[in-house]
């Protein structure tokens, strides 16, 4: 079982199927078919994998003094499954700032 898991997990970080095929041939030879099924056995378990949606998020700045001059930090933060979302540094506090932060 874990040969097969590594070999999905292989397709998983960006290698093709043939590639995964080739890489797992030091421990069992397998097809790239062999593990396009496995992916599709292991379908029901991508429900482990997938990513929370994420239904509101706070963003806040802070500014901060870099060798006597202002900056800002931005953060966004989601606050239910407490994680950071993204972290962004910048000289001005604008609108236009503010917006292409959002869009991260």
């Amino acid at each position: 079982m874990a040969i097969i898991l590594y070999g999905v997990y292989l397709v998983f970080e960006g290698l093709s199927l043939r590639a995964s095929s080739r890489a797992l041939r030091i421990f069992i030879q397998r097809s790239h078919v062999s593990i396009w099924r496995w992916i599709q056995d292991l379908a029901p378990l991508d429900k482990f994998f997938k990513p929370k949606r994420i239904h509101c998020f706070l963003v806040d700045e802070t500014m901060v003094k870099v060798k006597g001059l202002e900056g800002w930090v931005w953060v966004a933060y989601e606050p239910y499954q407490h994680r950071f979302l993204a972290l962004s540094f910048s000289w001005t506090r604008s609108t236009l700032t503010a917006e292409l932060f959002l869009k991260i």
